[in-house]
């Protein structure tokens, strides 16, 4: 019987010491991994264009107080800063009649209508960011801007110091075309009816622009 116990130890001991005698240790095993040396490649990343600068033209109304309301027609330039700011210049062109005070009897201008041309130097601010959705399946992106500037406005025979403040709705159906929906208001101050007056000029646009 003590043999047959000796026996037993002998076939489960003896094994197990023989595979930890055998078992390689950690830098062992470290040193085995085969080590490959790989080329890589030298990988350019792509260029990705900013459209930083977008040209457009507009066509709306103006209406200049106490003279009705004309079609005004222009172009602007702008430069995106960063994401949120943006510098614009915008030239346009308007006319003004004084039809309805000829009928009572006061010419105040040389000829019944009389051009107006205006440039302006303004800052925007984007803000609220979104999508609009156009159906179930299609959204252009989106966001609405402040403006603030000034300039000059040519009115009649006057250059008059403009202000100008308005909002509005930039929408953008691809990546390099935008569309926009504004209104301003052009301020300054005017004495065409015999007393300097500070007017305030409603002007609403559509506005197509295109980023290059």
């Amino acid at each position: 019987m003590r043999l047959g116990l000796f026996g037993f130890i002998v076939s489960v001991f003896i094994p197990a010491f023989l595979l930890a005698a055998e078992a390689p240790s950690p830098e062992q095993r470290q040193a085995s991994v085969i080590r490959q040396d790989i080329d890589r490649r030298d990988v350019s990343p792509p260029s990705i264009d900013a459209y930083d600068f977008e040209a457009s033209v507009f066509a709306g109304l103006l209406s200049i107080n106490d003279f009705g309301t004309e079609p005004v027609y222009g172009a602007a330039l702008s430069f995106h800063v960063t994401e949120d700011f943006f510098l614009e210049a915008v030239y346009g062109l308007s006319e003004v009649s004084d039809s309805t005070y000829r009928n009572i009897g006061l010419t105040l201008f040389e000829s019944e209508t009389e051009s107006i041309d205006y440039y302006q130097l303004s800052i925007g601010y984007n803000f609220l960011p979104g999508e609009v959705f156009w159906s179930k399946s299609r959204a252009w992106a989106s966001s609405y801007y402040l403006v603030a500037g000034a300039g000059s406005t040519s009115f009649v025979v006057d250059d008059e110091f403009t202000y100008n403040v308005g909002f509005g709705l930039r929408i953008l159906p691809a990546e390099m075309f935008s569309i926009r929906f504004e209104a301003r208001d052009l301020i300054f101050k005017t004495d065409v009816l015999g007393q300097s007056e500070l007017k305030h000029n409603l002007q609403m646009n559509m506005v197509l622009g295109f980023y290059f």
